[in-house]
């Protein structure tokens, strides 16, 4: 049944992203986006239609070419996720299907909103007593952007993700490889983030033999680091195993074709 469902909804994206593009005016479409927008405060934090919202915008986003317009409703989006405190796969879809269209404004709100969650999370209570609700929102924050950069490049077209990628490499994935001991949450984002970056970069591979990922070895003793701190948690060892896979994989793929 989830599945018939996801299958379903799959359709009624592909049907609402057609539709609209067949009625040729983008004014139609911003329209549409802000209509759903403003319905999302409607839904219960769990429901499946708030979610389906959530992608939706992200789909018709890719229609639009006002640049201010798309970057304030992958806002209201996001911050409606972090609300919500649940299914924050749909925020990451959403953000991935509008870097299929708009890559550099993907990455430039995603860079806004981990600055944020970064300053929050390294503050503390009158400089003195530690906001652990504070500090917990700011993990949460961090880690939605993680799961919304790894779909963007996902989804990204390879040129532009290897135009990108020394960017989302260091101001993304190392900084919080470094820095994500004290939460588990990040720990898993990043390192998630990572594998599917590392799978994102195939295509690109392909198209540019002669590409290399730069901070790579940086980016592999990040990963061996985790992997053989006993204090970090089992599942966040596997995690890092995938990385650390995903990472040989694509030193390997660039040696095998230079």
């Amino acid at each position: 049944a989830r599945q018939d469902l996801t299958q379903w909804q799959s359709w009624l994206l592909d049907l609402l992203t057609d539709s609209a593009r067949q009625v040729q005016m983008e004014d139609w479409s911003l329209a549409l986006v802000q209509a759903i927008v403003s319905q999302l405060s409607l839904y219960p934090a769990t429901a499946q239609e708030k979610s389906f919202s959530v992608r939706a915008v992200g789909r018709l986003l890719t229609l639009v070419t006002n640049k201010q317009a798309v970057l304030d409703h992958l806002s209201s989006i996001f911050l409606v996720t972090l609300e919500r405190r649940h299914d924050e796969t749909a925020c990451a879809l959403a953000f991935g299907a509008v870097a299929s269209a708009h890559l550099e404004l993907v990455v430039s709100k995603c860079a806004t909103l981990y600055l944020g969650g970064s300053l929050k999370k390294s503050s503390s209570f009158f400089g003195l007593l530690r906001d652990k609700s504070g500090e917990e929102t700011a993990a949460r924050t961090v880690a939605i952007v993680l799961g919304c950069v790894g779909e963007a490049a996902r989804q990204a077209r390879p040129g532009e993700l290897e135009d990108s990628v020394e960017g989302l490499v260091g101001t993304f994935l190392l900084p919080c490889l470094q820095d994500c001991r004290d939460s588990h949450l990040i720990r898993a984002a990043s390192l998630t983030t990572l594998a599917q970056l590392c799978s994102a970069l195939q295509p690109v591979l392909v198209e540019n033999p002669a590409f290399k990922l730069g901070r790579h070895e940086e980016l592999l003793h990040s990963c061996i680091g985790l992997l053989q701190d006993t204090a970090v948690s089992l599942e966040a060892r596997q995690l890092a195993l995938t990385a650390l896979s995903s990472l040989k994989i694509g030193r390997a793929s660039c040696r095998e074709r230079v």
